[in-house]
């Protein structure tokens, strides 16, 4: 698999980039390679707006990252890796992204999305049909 050089995705509005990072994936060809390396066994760890395209869809992120960070991309599903859209950072504790902003992108995407809330020392862990929440030690 090639990687692209230069640099990654600018962040968005206040700093998660998922936009932008998902709009590389599919403008280089890698979300279909990527998607299919992880279906086949390859471990995916993804942190932040790692985390959120590896979701269902990246459009409830849209209060808390900018979608015209990525012109381009005109098609927000994430790589579907779970069936859920998720929102890192739900705790509240990073300053960028306060409680506030997250029960307003609860009100606003919970009524078309299911969401899964990930607070900062937390995971999802995905097996086979299994998604585990983990909680740090």
């Amino acid at each position: 698999m090639r990687v692209p050089r230069g640099r990654p995705p600018d962040r968005g509005r206040d700093g998660l980039a998922a936009f932008g990072w998902r709009e590389a994936l599919r403008r280089n060809g890698l979300a279909d390679v990527l998607i299919k390396k992880v279906r086949a066994g390859l471990p995916y760890i993804g942190l932040s707006a790692g985390a959120v395209i590896a979701g269902a869809s990246i459009e409830p992120v849209s209060t808390m990252d900018d979608p015209a960070s990525a012109p381009g991309l005109t098609d927000y599903r994430g790589l579907g890796f779970v069936d859920t859209s998720i929102i890192p950072h739900a705790d509240g504790r990073i300053e960028l992204f306060p409680s506030d902003l997250i029960a307003e992108t609860v009100r606003i995407y919970s009524p078309r999305f299911d969401l899964t809330l990930l607070h900062d020392d937390q995971a999802l862990l995905v097996n086979e049909d299994e998604t585990v929440l983990v909680e740090s030690r």
